[in-house]
């Protein structure tokens, strides 16, 4: 506050003492304002807590002071337990309220209000532990009711169930209402009043449908037991004559089902024969008609499925395609695994396919054909393409294309190697040549790498494309 000291003291030195009486005067003032907003606060914060039947007769509760150190102190303690236990019975107030409290027992409500406003005339004298016993006295009172209204609820409840199974639905809906009144949104009361307000509709749909079931109309007797069990679906008259009506229906659906099924298999049509089947063992699984039809259904179909892909896989096979022609075995096979033509055609529709890829490996670097064993390796190949004769021209123009790089790559030619019989020389991957001036090497067509090497001296490498009589010279001049 430095800064009003220096602005008084400019103040004081320039108008003198009268203002200073001025400024002592605002300040008093000031501080006054202060000390009201923070009683105000105070009063705001009590009024949460205190009923308001007190607050409006203008009670004196500021002057017990329950801040700072005072704030436990037994009289302090005593009126927060009580205005705890006043917030309590509030609640519970309400709650019954809610209740319709006033409908099933205002009585003790009312003696329960009378010991409230008991309560609340000790709190205004600061009584606060009487208080606090008068409150907790309704709060006992309140739950009591609170139970009692659980337990009205109930009775109502089951009164309105059993005059519903009685078929009176006026009482059964008194019943229902009168435990609403109390609960109003109690599941069990809602459905059973909405299932008493249809009652008579019900009953008179289930007579109407009985009637139809005896005159042998069972298409409107289904359809007005239908529509009774959509208004009331947990009525056990009616629950129980649907099921009547549903295993006649039941019985007819199958008996039209099982006729049309063995029409479609005179016809061969062997899927829609096992449709339909399938539909009756879904109603009844036991049906002996049904399992027989649908075996000689899925034999029709099993034959029918094994030629058509029979037929697709010879045609894949004449195109070249081995990969389909094998997928279409393996689904003859999964048919049946004990097909022979199925099993040999999918064992040499994969040796094709492995004999193929061979073929693209070997084309795909013919350099590696200079290789000794590379080469016998693709020799071999060639050796075993007889048994690839009918696999498509694709194939068998990539085994001319082989047999043609194996004729190039079968045939020497002279590589003349000069040095200066100091340089040990070596061919990569293959023998050591040795020290000498010159020397002739024997070498299929391919690429070749050759080292120089000479103690004290800088190794020679150097890489040449041999595909016809060459010379080259291979010396270490360089000292290191």
């Amino acid at each position: 506050m430095e800064w009003i000291k220096r602005l008084a003291k400019f103040y004081f030195s320039k108008f003198g003492t009268s203002f200073k009486y001025f400024f002592i005067l605002g300040t008093l003032l000031f501080g006054l304002l202060v000390w009201f907003a923070f009683v105000s606060n105070i009063q705001s914060t009590l009024n949460e807590y205190v009923p308001s039947e007190i607050i409006s007769e203008e009670l004196n509760i500021e002057t017990l002071d329950c801040s700072g150190k005072w704030a436990n102190s037994p009289l302090c303690l005593e009126r927060s337990q009580a205005l705890l236990a006043l917030k309590e019975s509030t609640s519970l107030k309400q709650a019954l309220l809610d209740l319709n409290i006033e409908s099933w027992d205002q009585k003790t409500f009312d003696l329960a209000l009378d010991e409230t406003a008991k309560g609340d005339s000790f709190f205004r004298e600061e009584f606060f532990g009487e208080s606090l016993a008068k409150y907790s006295e309704v709060i006992n009172i309140y739950k009591e009711l609170i139970i009692r209204s659980d337990e009205l609820t109930k009775k109502y409840i089951d009164e309105g169930f059993s005059y519903l199974k009685e078929e009176k639905s006026i009482l059964s809906i008194k019943s229902f209402e009168q435990a609403l009144n109390i609960d109003k949104k109690n599941p069990l009361a809602n459905q059973g009043l909405s299932r008493a307000k249809v009652l008579d509709e019900v009953m008179v749909l289930l007579n109407e449908s009985k009637i139809q079931l005896k005159i042998g109309k069972l298409e409107i007797a289904n359809e007005k037991i239908s529509e009774a069990l959509t208004k009331d679906p947990e009525n056990n008259k009616v629950k129980n004559f649907n099921q009547e009506i549903k295993a006649l229906v039941r019985e007819k659906i199958i008996q039209d089902n099982l006729s049309e099924a063995f029409d479609a298999l005179k016809e061969g049509n062997f899927n829609s024969a096992q449709s339909i089947f399938s539909s009756v063992l879904k109603i009844d699984p036991s049906s002996i008609s049904a399992l027989s039809g649908i075996e000689i259904s899925r034999e029709g179909i099993r034959e029918n499925q094994i030629q058509d892909l029979q037929k697709n896989a010879s045609q894949s096979e004449l195109k070249g395609n081995w990969k389909r022609a094998i997928n279409n075995y393996e689904k003859i096979i999964s048919i049946d695994k004990n097909l022979d033509f199925a099993l040999k055609g999918k064992k040499f529709a994969n040796s094709v396919i492995l004999f193929e890829e061979e073929l693209d490996r070997q084309l795909s670097k013919p350099k590696r054909l200079a290789s000794k064993e590379v080469f016998n390796e693709a020799n071999q190949l060639l050796e075993s393409s007889y048994l690839f004769k009918e696999t498509g021209d694709r194939i068998q123009n990539k085994i001319i294309k082989l047999k043609e790089l194996l004729d190039k790559y079968n045939f020497k030619y002279t590589l003349t190697i000069l040095s200066d019989k100091k340089t040990n020389v070596k061919i990569l991957r293959r023998k050591d040549l040795g020290k000498f001036n010159s020397i002739d090497v024997s070498l299929t067509p391919g690429e070749y790498t050759l080292i120089g090497k000479r103690k004290g001296f800088t190794t020679v490498r150097q890489s040449i494309q041999f595909k016809e009589d060459s010379q080259i010279k291979i010396i270490c001049e360089q000292k290191i």
